[in-house]
């Protein structure tokens, strides 16, 4: 039973929930060994201590323990707040990244758009009137996908939606999107 259920968190994948203003990841594993939720980060421990070797011969790893203050560098270094690691969880180590809120919409801020976020305001720009399954299937993904880049690019104040969504149409308010 014990096997089993190592095998099952052995083969559980790491997920990423996307909200409108955080992101959240959820490691399998946990803490290990020396570290522990009172001396996280400051502490860590390798469950394998040869394949964590051979990672740094590789160059696969540049040093030991200094992924955490990295990302919080980084993520300094662009404005956002620091993350938030959840180390409580048993099986699942989570860290939340916080967008930071207080960023202003600019006029040329197309450049924190993706590309199909680009495509989806060309789109609207071409057809006001365009429903989300025709997009869905213009640019080959699913509904939910168009879904998520359009409640982005509201976010962003890049558009909006007026009426209702049968007789509704979309209303680009920032239209400086460059092909």
């Amino acid at each position: 039973m014990e096997l089993t259920k190592k095998k099952r968190q052995a083969n559980m994948p790491t997920q990423l929930y996307q909200y409108d203003n955080h992101i959240e990841i959820m490691n399998p594993g946990g803490l290990y060994g020396q570290a522990r939720p009172e001396n996280f980060p400051h502490v860590n421990d390798y469950r394998n201590n040869v394949v964590a070797g051979i990672m740094k011969t590789l160059s696969y790893v540049n040093m030991f323990n200094h992924g955490i203050t990295e990302v919080q560098d980084l993520l300094k270094e662009n404005n956002n707040p620091p993350a938030v690691f959840n180390v409580s969880y048993l099986t699942v180590f989570s860290v939340i990244v916080k967008d930071d809120v207080t960023k202003d919409v600019t006029k040329d801020a197309t450049h924190e758009l993706t590309e199909r976020q680009k495509v989806i305001l060309l789109v609207i720009k071409e057809n006001p009137l365009v429903t989300i399954p025709e997009m869905s299937l213009k640019m080959n993904v699913v509904t939910r996908t168009i879904k998520r880049d359009i409640e982005v690019l509201k976010s962003k104040g890049f558009l909006k939606r007026e009426g209702s969504r049968k007789e509704g149409h979309w209303e680009i308010i920032n239209d400086n999107v460059r092909e």
